[in-house]
């Protein structure tokens, strides 16, 4: 009778097991959201680096842009700004 105790679990090891099998199931389920969201990550990796080279290939780089210098202007010019009373330097 002594062995037939000791095959069956006791309540405590019961509760230890039923512990140790939740928290296997909470790593399994964050190890599949965590895989998830590499995935998701992985794939707005990949989108934003097809926009760099689309707005490369597009002409909207800042590569090779040169800033436009103002224009000077001319003393026609400045005449008429101040006689329309556009003085705003």
């Amino acid at each position: 009778m002594a062995e037939e105790e000791k095959t069956q679990p006791t309540e405590e090891e019961e509760s230890k097991e039923e512990e140790s099998s939740s928290v296997v199931d909470k790593a399994y389920n964050i190890n599949k959201s965590l895989e998830e969201n590499i995935r998701r990550f992985d794939e707005l990796v990949k989108r934003a680096e097809k926009l760099a080279v689309m707005n490369s290939l597009g002409g909207k780089s800042e590569a090779g842009k040169v800033p436009e210098e103002p224009k000077e202007e001319t003393p026609e010019e400045y005449k008429d700004r101040v006689m329309k009373g556009e003085m705003n330097d």
